[in-house]
């Protein structure tokens, strides 16, 4: 059975919302259609539905560092009801800070075996700018050997997944 994608008569609202239907209806598809550069999350994920119900203020971190225009959807969220209090906190957060200055980690990538210290010339020059608030940066390449220099970190690509994991680095 061929799947029929119909032409929708609802509009993107500008604010937050909640969207409610049938299973099967093409909500999500819809949403995935209308927003496509929006942090998903799906609760039918059992593995995101375990780590969310036991820590649900992860979904800030999960959902990365947002801009002002950038939409989260969370299908499935009756699954896990207590999400919703964060997301209420998540908008309120946003609206309390949308003006103060960003705060950004910054992470350089290279595909080489050796880091060469010309690399950290970008880095260290996005720290110049001060409407700009850099927590860390961060340099990642195939090499073996850790560098710490100020406020840049170089690290083999196998050390900065590790810490990503570990969430040392957001």
């Amino acid at each position: 059975m061929k799947n029929i994608i119909i032409k929708r008569l609802l509009s993107l609202p500008d604010t937050s919302f909640f969207l409610f239907g049938p299973r099967g209806t093409g909500k999500s598809t819809w949403l995935k259609q209308v927003l496509p550069n929006a942090v998903y999350f799906d609760l039918l994920d059992s593995s995101l539905y375990l780590e969310l119900s036991q820590n649900p203020h992860k979904i800030e971190s999960m959902a990365g560092n947002l801009k002002k225009d950038d939409w989260i959807i969370v299908d499935e969220i009756q699954k896990i009801p207590i999400l919703l209090d964060e997301i209420h906190r998540l908008i309120e957060t946003h609206k309390r800070t949308q003006f103060s200055k960003p705060s950004i980690i910054c992470i350089e990538v290279k595909l080489t075996d050796k880091w060469q210290k010309n690399y950290e010339k970008s880095l260290l020059s996005i720290n110049e700018n001060n409407n700009i608030n850099i927590e860390h940066m961060f340099g990642v390449y195939c090499g073996s050997r850790a560098y710490y220099y100020k406020n840049l970190t170089i690290l083999p690509v196998y050390e900065f997944l590790k810490w990503l994991y570990q969430d040392k680095i957001f």
